[in-house]
């Protein structure tokens, strides 16, 4: 069984208010009460009353305490100067030098305005150096540094500053490269004179003899040509919005279920298309829906021709 609480607060015997209804006390009375029970415990703890009022560090909290107004809460400018107090301090006790404060909007090396954290051409001489060191630190030469401008295989100058070897070096590393890794993987055939079909070949620089070039070129033509046929027969064709009457498309779907019906139990039969005589996608096209057996028989694509034209 619920308990019903009084409407009356048990310490200042008044009525309580909203969102109080479930407690033994009112708002200001449980207030009160917290902040009695908060202080019992830090007295029993050995700590006074209440938490000491922290530093000001900022312009804005010195100014305050000296008008004499309370500086509590937090202060996101004297927090940081606060946690730069506290590292400070902890490098002194490790031995390491203080960290003075930096302007953030200015590059500590070269004093220009920076970009995330750095000027961006200190972030550059920085990532060449991590680079340089990274390559030194794997027995490789320093290209972080900057390349030299003489070739590192034969010694003369470059034409390409940007480039690792001159222009004799590098075709001659390119002819080395098609001899043992490309060529043997494209050149699989044998050269001969003999085609496929066992024809001699006019020149060992064609594939085929002239026969088998011809039927490839005419089979390539009607595949096209078939390719072609089959994208215009996928078009889908916009008709014009239907302008009928609720009364009009509901004969329109009874001609069409009637029709259907009579397909299911072999009454009538499909028939080729009237004009290229496919028996493919046969569609009935109606021109009057009250003579639902008067069709005329039209594969989907002349149907949509049908209807694009008459419409």
């Amino acid at each position: 069984m619920t308990k019903i609480r009084s409407i009356y607060c048990s310490t200042c015997k008044q009525e309580k208010g909203p969102g109080c209804e479930n407690d033994n006390r009112c708002k200001s009375c449980k207030s009160e009460y917290e902040r009695q029970r908060r202080i019992k415990k830090r007295l029993a703890a050995g700590k006074p009353e209440t938490r000491p009022e922290r530093e000001a560090h900022c312009e804005d909290c010195k100014a305050k305490k000296i008008q004499g107004i309370s500086i509590g809460g937090r202060c996101n400018p004297c927090t940081v100067i606060t946690n730069k107090i506290r590292l400070d301090k902890k490098r002194l006790l490790e031995g390491k030098e203080v960290v003075p404060i930096r302007d953030s909007s200015f590059c500590h090396v070269c004093n220009i305005p920076k970009v995330d954290g750095r000027c961006v051409t200190c972030r550059q001489r920085m990532a060449k150096e991590r680079k340089a060191k990274k390559r030194l630190e794997a027995g490789k030469r320093p290209w972080g540094e900057g390349r030299p401008l003489t070739c590192y295989k034969c010694g003369e100058v470059k034409e390409n500053p940007e480039a690792s070897h001159c222009a004799a070096c590098h075709s001659e590393y390119c002819k080395k490269r098609w001899a043992e890794k490309i060529a043997p993987v494209v050149n699989q055939k044998e050269v001969t004179l003999i085609c496929e079909c066992g024809k001699t070949k006019e020149s060992t620089r064609k594939f085929y003899c002239n026969d088998c070039l011809l039927f490839r070129k005419r089979k390539s033509t009607r595949e096209a040509a078939q390719q072609r046929r089959d994208r215009e027969k996928k078009q889908i064709v916009v008709r014009a919005p239907e302008l009928l009457t609720e009364n009009e498309k509901v004969i329109r779907q009874a001609a069409r279920d009637y029709l259907n019906r009579l397909i299911r139990q072999g009454i009538v039969k499909r028939q080729n298309c009237k004009i290229c005589g496919s028996d493919k996608n046969i569609e009935a096209h109606h021109d009057d829906y009250e003579r639902p057996l008067e069709v005329l028989w039209l594969c989907r694509v002349h149907h949509d021709e049908h209807h694009k034209t008459n419409d």
